[in-house]
């Protein structure tokens, strides 16, 4: 069980997508923006995010874009919404329940629990275009495919994500494109063993000096 009230991202956020209850509040915010720092998604994300719907991993995974609770529970990356406020009685109840039992746990979250839908103008209410624009080869086609969209009346999002892509680590986008579209036939464990690789070449900028500069300017 996970009790996430408040910001989840790479490496945290891997502790929470895999679980069998993972309990978000209206104060969650999800991410994975490791591709903008020169870095790859990893802890698991390019088997994690293959699996969501469309391409949407895609989307997340090249954009860092954010999710909020409503989005995490309808893309599966989260299965119950819970009031903040009601967070710790939740936890107290949890704690005395004394079993492992997983419909006991799933009956004491759901006490607590509220139903929820995504608002109007969510990014999961883009899927049709998220879809036809990231669905392309290459971080080039992606770019472009979105370049071709952005003028299209209600794709004033696009705008954004654009502006973000364009000033990440263009290593970083290709790796990250290469290693979720990877994922779509790996097996976890191939997707960690392949993650963990990439992680210890970026590290040793045997691939890309990117990372370094990035912490460099954050030091500075």
């Amino acid at each position: 069980v996970a009790l996430v009230n408040g910001l989840v991202m790479g490496g945290g956020a891997a502790m929470v997508a895999p679980l069998k209850f993972a309990v978000v509040t209206e104060k969650t915010v999800f991410a994975t923006p490791e591709a903008s720092v020169g870095l790859h998604t990893d802890c698991s994300f390019s088997y994690i995010h293959s699996r969501l719907p469309g391409y949407l991993g895609e989307y997340l995974a090249l954009t860092g874009a954010r999710l909020n609770a409503k989005e995490m529970i309808a893309a599966g990356l989260a299965t119950h919404f819970v009031h903040s406020e009601k967070l710790e009685d939740l936890e107290k109840q949890l704690l005395n329940l004394n079993t492992g039992d997983e419909s006991a746990v799933r009956a004491v979250i759901e006490e607590f629990s509220t139903d929820v839908q995504l608002d109007q103008e969510s990014i999961l209410n883009k899927l049709s275009t998220i879809d036809k624009c990231f669905s392309a080869e290459t971080v080039e086609e992606i770019l472009k495919a979105l370049d071709s969209e952005v003028s299209v009346d209600g794709n004033q999002w696009i705008a954004p994500v654009l502006k973000s892509m364009r000033r990440s680590s263009p290593t970083g986008l290709k790796i990250t494109l290469r290693s979720v579209r990877e994922g779509r036939k790996q097996s976890l464990q191939e997707c960690l063993k392949k993650e963990f690789g990439l992680t210890m070449n970026i590290l040793r900028s045997v691939i890309t000096g990117d990372v370094y500069e990035v912490l460099q300017s954050y030091n500075e």
